[in-house]
């Protein structure tokens, strides 16, 4: 059943750069109640920058087991708003495009933080974007954050900069094994591009003939984790881009895993998995902050899990397995 996926830290060669300035960005992990409904979205998000074009993730779930993931591409940070949409891959509402705001008021926890969305075509959203519309007079006006934290950090980016990296379009970028990468999906179910795996468990870890059956797996990761450019020439993706190590970079990645038992119900796993901040201390029960707030259990040395969740009504589960202090991506 839930197993916690190790194959992509090594399927593409190591390659960092020297330090980059830092994206607008905004980053959270935040429970709401909209329209009498307890709802939690997960995201992170960054505007374009000299290395990148803008990207992110946005993981949604609520009481009534809905659920959707978006792959944000396009992202406008300004002031304490962050601005961002993109198109639901995964769950309710595939083929539509999600456009969200959310703001920081800047106090601490969630006291006076909103979140906003709703379901538009990709020229409303992207409209929707550059205007930084509020969506005022809507069933969608923005609601409190009631749990969790947000974060908005701008000041940093060089917005619609050109790229002065190799991008995976140029067709020359290759993985580890030497085997070419390209844009959308592959035949294992990674895109690079859009720093996602889709597809059977077992072709996480690229077997030689693909397999066509099993549990299906959605690994999302950020660029820190596994970038979509080299930016060092040596025809590999990067890795925690400026940082000589992953500790301390923000690195980041979640693995959504779903199958059927053998008595027919079904089962789901999700985990959050964080490279722990450059003076986090490791104590019995795993990474803590230098202030002393458990980050999550250890794993893969500098690596720690913040979160883990499980229905499986065969196993007897049903919701929260762990959480620590920080269950967020690591917006330290």
């Amino acid at each position: 059943m839930k197993k916690i996926i190790v194959s992509l830290m090594f399927l593409v060669a190591m390659s960092s750069v020297v330090l980059a300035a830092p994206a607008d960005k905004a980053a959270g992990d935040v429970g709401y109640t909209a329209i009498g409904v307890q709802r939690w979205i997960t995201f992170d998000v960054h505007e374009a920058t000299a290395k990148q074009p803008a990207k992110g993730t946005l993981h949604y779930t609520d009481v009534n087991g809905i659920w959707y993931d978006v792959n944000v591409q396009v992202v406008d940070v300004v002031g304490n708003g962050a601005y961002f949409a993109g198109p639901v891959v995964a769950g309710s509402g595939v083929g539509s495009w999600l456009y969200a705001v959310v703001h920081d008021v800047g106090t601490p926890g969630s006291n006076g933080d909103t979140v906003a969305g709703n379901y538009m075509t990709e020229t409303d959203a992207r409209n929707a974007v550059s205007g930084h519309n509020e969506m005022p007079n809507t069933p969608y006006t923005p609601f409190l954050v009631t749990s969790g934290n947000l974060v908005v950090q701008g000041g940093g980016s060089e917005p619609g900069a050109p790229s002065t990296c190799t991008q995976i379009q140029s067709g020359t970028l290759v993985d580890s094994k030497g085997i070419s990468i390209g844009l959308g999906y592959d035949q294992w179910g990674y895109n690079y591009q859009a720093h996602m795996f889709l597809g059977y468990f077992d072709n996480n870890a690229r077997p030689a003939t693909p397999v066509d059956s099993g549990d299906t797996l959605i690994m999302k990761w950020n660029d820190a984790w596994l970038s979509n450019g080299d930016c060092d020439g040596d025809g590999k993706l990067d890795r925690h881009y400026g940082f000589a190590s992953y500790r301390g970079s923000g690195a980041w990645l979640t693995n959504h895993q779903w199958g059927t038992n053998t008595d027919g119900t079904t089962w789901d796993y999700f985990v959050k998995i964080v490279a722990v901040p450059t003076d986090a201390l490791l104590m019995s029960d795993g990474w803590h902050t230098a202030g002393g707030s458990l980050i999550g259990y250890q794993i893969w040395g500098d690596f720690a899990v913040t979160q883990e969740v499980l229905n499986d009504p065969m196993a007897g589960a049903h919701g929260l397995l762990y959480k620590a202090d920080f269950p967020g991506f690591g917006v330290w």
